[in-house]
């Protein structure tokens, strides 16, 4: 049966890779079960007047994931060597369609949308484009887009990783909203700073494959919190969170949350993914209730926890050591000047083509 699975998961990437007349990939079942065996991969045709996206040099990605983060990867996101290379390939055939936008060629990079979207690569694709998009729409959220720039929302106490992940390894990124003066600042660099937290925790690899949580902690909120959430701001921190930061979120648990909380977040929810909306829970200030997902061992005592009360203060300055700069490199993004774009329609992609790939019985 683990077998079946598997082959069912890489015909999947293999249907999902064909476009247009671009190099087509075959693989026959033999090849599926031992990616090392054979040619898996053979280029059979490539359109006239192809062209790289971009002048930049691949990067490769060099695998050293720990024997049971491999396992992991392969039975929750159905990722295996083959599956990559073929999914590397896909990536790159679809960035010829959009010679509007200088992509970048780390491998290391483009594999967090891959993972993220399961290796759905028309998906992690239309993700990729959309990080590059929102950061041409939304220059200002994405200037000096670095830790240094959220200090002063992490003085106020959040956000704040646990020093223990959930029973099954996922980080938990937590926030408490009661010290935050919406006379200092706004609901904005509340999101860019929890983002931050988000990118910050994918460099690493294991978050990539066992995806991320939320806690959030809204007692103190008021009329004045909400404001802040108009539709606009919504939808754009919506998109950006949905597109930008490519991690799986797995649950967004809220406690101590107002009368005023439905309003602010029936804005917020009317552009969130319908997915995302079923891995939002509510607790209200029932921690045993929180406790079904997170063990009391590794919670603050602010929510019926074993540990001290609630603080941030170890964990921003191993955070703040290093000032990274989480923008998009400065030789990437949309053109100012573009070529006439091919578009990205329903037609050019992958994942809605109507031809398959040819699966042959025995070797190429």
């Amino acid at each position: 049966m683990a077998s079946a699975g598997k082959l069912c998961v890489e015909t999947s990437v293999l249907r999902s890779l064909q476009t247009n007349g671009h190099t087509v990939v075959r693989m026959n079942t033999s090849t599926a079960e031992h990616p090392k065996q054979n040619g898996a991969v053979s280029k059979i045709q490539k359109q006239d007047g192809d062209h790289a996206p971009c002048s930049a040099l691949t990067v490769p990605y060099k695998c050293t994931l720990s024997p049971t983060l491999r396992k992991r990867a392969e039975s929750e996101l159905g990722e295996n060597h083959l599956v990559r290379k073929l999914a590397f390939e896909g990536m790159r055939q679809m960035m010829r369609t959009r010679p509007d936008i200088h992509f970048t060629q780390d491998e290391r990079f483009l594999l967090r949308f891959l993972r993220a979207k399961k290796f759905e690569v028309d998906r992690a694709f239309k993700a990729l484009v959309k990080y590059y998009e929102l950061h041409k729409k939304h220059p200002n959220f994405f200037r000096d887009y670095k830790k240094s720039s959220i200090k002063h929302v992490l003085d106020d106490g959040f956000p704040l990783v646990l020093s223990s992940p959930d029973s099954e390894g996922r980080p938990i990124v937590a926030l408490r909203t009661i010290h935050w003066d919406t006379n200092n600042y706004g609901v904005l660099d509340i999101a860019k700073a929890v983002f931050m937290v988000m990118m910050d925790l994918v460099e690493d690899e294991e978050p990539q494959i066992t995806g991320v949580n939320l806690l959030v902690d809204l007692e103190g909120m008021g009329a004045q919190h909400v404001m802040q959430m108009g539709p606009n701001v919504a939808k754009k921190l919506t998109a950006i969170f949905q597109n930008c930061v490519p991690v799986r979120i797995h649950a967004i648990h809220f406690v101590n949350e107002p009368m005023v909380f439905d309003a602010a977040f029936a804005i917020l929810k009317a552009f969130m993914a319908d997915k995302m909306k079923r891995r939002v829970k509510a607790h209200g200030t029932d921690f045993a209730s929180l406790h079904k997902h997170y063990p009391p061992s590794i919670l603050p005592s602010n929510w019926g926890g074993r540990l001290g009360p609630y603080s941030n203060a170890d964990w921003k300055e191993t955070f703040l050591a290093q000032d990274r700069d989480f923008a998009a490199a400065v030789d990437e993004g949309v053109l100012q000047h573009p070529k006439k774009s091919k578009g990205h329609s329903k037609k050019d992609s992958i994942g809605s083509s109507k031809k398959l790939f040819k699966q042959d019985s025995g070797p190429s």
